[in-house]
């Protein structure tokens, strides 16, 4: 008899936890990194939370990760001499004790990648590429650096993912797979390279 109320108890406790009770206590967690520290942060939410990315860095063995990288959709033609163009985005983290310079790319999907700022809402490629001093981030975005893909045979559309390689001064090189996403930023005017 003592077996029986014993068993009794434990099909209720196990009742209780499956019915109100051990509902609250499963809980979906969420993975999400600093965007500029890349620490790794563990939240019992859906989202992360400002500052966070759900996606992990990419890193490379000289201390240079990329974080939130995106490339913008060509949902409309932006033709140019030889093919279309278009640009992606990230943050670009340098954690290692010396800076690095990006200096350009390389793109299957693309002949030419260059690094680009905007001057004066003028697109041009960025002399001598884009330094990253060491301990810092910086943000490639609309209307500032960013890397440029040009003499596109076909345009990317959103909801592609694509891949490409950044290139760095000291030889180093980075390979990133970004989602391709549709956004009306971005309305500078080209100047070619002299």
């Amino acid at each position: 008899m003592k077996n029986a109320t014993r068993i009794g108890a434990v099909v209720t406790a196990v009742s209780l936890l499956l019915g109100g009770t051990a509902a609250a206590a499963v809980t979906k967690h969420t993975t999400c990194y600093n965007i500029k520290t890349h620490v790794k942060k563990v939240v019992t939410t859906a989202k992360c939370p400002k500052g966070y990315s759900r996606k992990a860095p990419v890193k490379t063995e000289r201390g240079v990760t990329v974080s939130m990288a995106w490339v913008k959709a060509l949902d409309t033609a932006m033709p140019m001499s030889g093919g279309f163009m278009t640009a992606a985005f990230m943050h670009i983290s340098n954690i290692s004790d010396r800076d690095v310079t990006l200096v350009g790319g390389a793109a299957a999907w693309a002949p030419m990648v260059q690094v680009h700022e905007v001057m004066n809402g003028m697109m041009q490629q960025k002399p001598g590429g884009l330094t990253i001093k060491a301990g810092y981030t910086e943000s490639l975005q609309a209307g500032g650096n960013h890397v440029m893909f040009m003499n596109m045979p076909k345009k990317v559309l959103a909801g592609d993912e694509v891949t490409f390689i950044l290139k760095f001064a000291d030889g180093g090189q980075l390979t990133v797979k970004a989602p391709v996403k549709s956004t009306n930023s971005g309305s500078e005017t080209y100047k070619p390279s002299m």
